[in-house]
């Protein structure tokens, strides 16, 4: 899915801090969603910050001076220790991981002159609309250029620029659509609230999922393994063997084993929050994708099961022979997918459930 927003949103929303901006970064950032800005909004809003700052310091110095007259000190008080640089650009990449900026330089003035004569939508009477033609165009043009086919949602409040009243797009607006050829999808919306309230899960993404990642579960990793390995070594062999055989259909089926042992060499790598919700204040449900580097898998099978020996089995395991025994060992990478609560106050994991366990052949 694609995001683009225009600039009309973003206005009185200057550094993104509202709830539903929050929500939104949480959501694109977790899901793997794309922002696509074009330069023309980053301009109009960083313009129009800039413009409403300027109204602001003027009414502020006039109050100060009255102020420091009233409470007179040996420096007074200057507007200017309040102030710090805007930057929209920066505070749109602060908020968002996937983010595309799309430029205008490349459109076209003669189309854009040809459309502002023939009143072409978004043109409307006495040329309004200029700036929302090299929006819309803009967009077109990289839309075609990346030759992406998914769903694009498009945010504008102004109806009357885009929408008819039914919010699909004007006539002209589906005509350039067709005409670009682009295989893409659009669904609109008026307003950040009704994508939101529509499209979005709060439940689900009342978190950043990197940060919960990153803030809890790293310095848990350990933990996690050893959650892993006592709840896999705790179960029956034949429990064991059916998870194993469940995922991994090329596993030899061992239906004599009497004894298994699991242990992690090396631990996880490359972990990835896929779900995560609020059980209550100190307490989370976390869904966490990850692989464990290498693992130890041994099976042990009494002599009088393997009349044949055990060659059989050499591709598959190191063979060791004991004095009543064969002990098979596997040395796998393991792709895990586990469920569990993890608790805030003692930085503890709470009720392990391993969804997936699938052995890497090689």
């Amino acid at each position: 899915m694609w995001i683009f927003i225009d600039s009309n949103i973003f206005y009185d929303n200057w550094y993104l801090e509202s709830a539903n901006f929050q929500l939104l970064g949480n959501y694109v950032n977790n899901s793997g969603t794309r922002m696509v800005l074009s330069d023309m909004v980053c301009l109009e809003v960083q313009n129009h910050q800039e413009k409403q700052t300027v109204e602001a310091q003027a009414a502020l110095r006039k109050s100060l001076k009255v102020f420091n007259q009233l409470q007179p000190k040996e420096d007074g008080l200057e507007i200017d220790d309040a102030m710090r640089s805007y930057d929209f650009r920066e505070v749109l990449a602060s908020r968002f991981e996937c983010l595309d900026f799309i430029s205008y330089a490349s459109v076209s003035q003669e189309k854009v002159g040809y459309r502002a004569v023939k009143k072409i939508r978004p043109f409307q009477e006495h040329d309004k609309g200029y700036r929302d033609t090299l929006i819309w165009l803009s967009l077109l043009d990289h839309i075609s250029e990346s030759g992406y086919k998914g769903e694009i949602v498009f945010i504008n409040s102004n109806q009357s620029d885009f929408f008819e009243k039914n919010m699909e797009f004007y006539d002209d607006l589906k005509s350039d659509i067709v005409k670009y050829g682009l295989e893409c999808s659009f669904s609109n919306y008026l307003t950040l609230t009704a994508f939101l309230q529509e499209r979005v899960n709060k439940d689900e993404h009342l978190f950043n999922y990197e940060e919960v990642s990153e803030h809890y579960l790293m310095d848990s990793e350990r933990l996690i393994q050893q959650e892993i390995a006592e709840h896999i070594n705790a179960i029956a062999t034949s429990d064991f063997l059916d998870m194993v055989l469940k995922q991994n259909s090329w596993f030899p089926n061992l239906p004599y084993a009497s004894s298994h042992k699991f242990e992690i060499v090396e631990g996880i790598e490359d972990p990835v929050v896929l779900a995560c919700r609020s059980l209550s204040d100190d307490l989370l449900y976390i869904n966490y994708q990850f692989n464990l580097r290498i693992c130890e898998i041994r099976f042990d099978i009494p002599f009088y099961h393997m009349v044949d020996g055990p060659d059989w089995m050499n591709r598959f395991f190191d063979i060791e022979e004991l004095s009543d025994r064969y002990r098979l060992i596997a040395y796998r990478r393991i792709d895990v997918e586990a469920s569990f609560n993890y608790r805030i106050s003692s930085a503890s994991i709470e009720g392990m459930e391993i969804e997936v366990f699938r052995l890497r052949k090689h």
